[in-house]
Parts: structure tokens; C-alpha cells; sequence
């Protein structure tokens, strides 16, 4: 006996797109589970660690700003005394 489906199924490489969706739903089900499970374990910064660390940043990223400003400065001059 053969049983027919109301619903039309494709088969690719003896696999129905029925399956190969279901399958992947599954591993994207896992996938979100484990995620989960895994920032459930993170040690996350407090609010002042995460300010303090900002500042840092800020701080650094002003440094080097100022440091590459004046080396563009010194580079400039130099280029144009050597072209003059």
C-alpha cells in the first residue's frame, strides 16, 4: 500500500524538505539552549567596573589622538621644508 500525503513534499537526495526543516529547527532550538546556558554562566562587570574601564578607554584613545596629531604636525612641516 502506498499512503499519500495532502501535503506535497519535495525529495532531495532521499531526504524530504520536511525533515531537513525539522532537523534544522531542532539543532537551531539546541543552539539558542546552549547560548542560553552558557551566558547563565558569565561573571558580568559591575556598573562602576564598566564606567571605570570607559574612562580608561576615553583616556587612552584621547592619548593617542593627541600623540598621532602631532606627529601629522611634525610630518607636515618636515614635508614641507623638503618640497620649498
Amino acid at each position: 500500500m502506498v499512503e499519500l500525503s495532502s501535503q506535497p513534499q519535495i525529495v532531495v537526495s532521499n531526504v524530504t524538505l520536511d525533515s531537513r526543516f525539522e532537523t534544522w529547527v531542532l539543532t537551531m532550538i539546541t543552539f539558542i539552549k546552549q547560548v542560553r546556558a552558557e551566558l547563565l554562566q558569565v561573571t558580568w562587570p559591575s556598573k562602576q567596573e564598566i564606567l571605570r574601564l570607559t574612562l580608561v578607554v576615553i583616556a587612552i584613545s584621547a592619548v593617542v589622538g593627541v600623540y598621532l596629531g602631532i606627529v601629522d604636525a611634525l610630518l607636515t612641516k618636515l614635508l614641507e621644508l623638503i618640497v620649498s
